[in-house]
């Protein structure tokens, strides 16, 4: 399935794109992903946690940078994880795009996502791309706050208000919960549509 996701953020875009080369601060700002040991092949072998109301999934997996050009700022990267407990597969392969214009930087993120298992029918229901989309938006605000500690942009007080202003990250133990009311009800929604038109 293909899964696309942007935000912007009030810094340069080099300064954008240069933070997100360091693959240690990324993890650092994706809920639910912890790094376990950076291979040295620059494989970076991971675990992400996953749950989604009574259906949760750690992946054990690994990913790598395929490509980085800072000319274009544009980057490939691809990851593939393993549910052990519960079955489910997943791989990804993304590509990156760091841009700027009218102030402010835009990051756009196109990838296919494979799933297999228990959260194979989440996927087909479409609920991937909102799990991609609060994620985003929690990473987004993690980014504009490091970025904006790291003094990049003169006006960081703006940043640093724009990153308290964003949605605090729900906690859960080992990995990211997804508890809001509109998840559910899109979820709900989507698979009553999809067994009404198999009746």
């Amino acid at each position: 399935m293909d899964v696309q996701v942007s935000f912007t953020i009030d810094q340069p875009a080099n300064a954008v794109w240069d933070h997100l080369q360091n693959v240690e601060e990324v993890i650092g700002c994706v809920p639910g992903l912890e790094l376990i040991e950076k291979t040295p092949d620059d494989t970076y072998k991971a675990k992400m946690s996953v749950r989604l109301g009574p259906i949760s999934a750690s992946f054990l997996g690994e990913g790598s940078i395929l490509s980085a050009d800072p000319e274009t700022r544009i980057a490939t990267i691809e990851g593939k994880g393993v549910d052990k407990r519960g079955g489910s597969r997943a791989s990804a392969a993304a590509t990156y795009e760091v841009t700027d214009g009218d102030g402010e930087t835009t990051v756009a993120v196109k990838a296919d996502v494979k799933l297999t298992g228990a959260l194979a029918q989440m996927g087909r229901t479409g609920i991937v791309q909102d799990i991609a989309n609060q994620i985003t938006q929690e990473f987004a605000g993690c980014l504009r706050s490091k970025l904006a500690a790291q003094g990049g942009n003169q006006e960081s007080g703006a940043i640093t208000e724009q990153a308290a202003s964003a949605p605090a990250p729900a906690k859960s133990v080992g990995g990211v919960k997804l508890l809001a009311g509109a998840v559910w009800r899109t979820m709900i929604a989507r698979l009553t549509g999809l067994f009404r038109k198999r009746a």
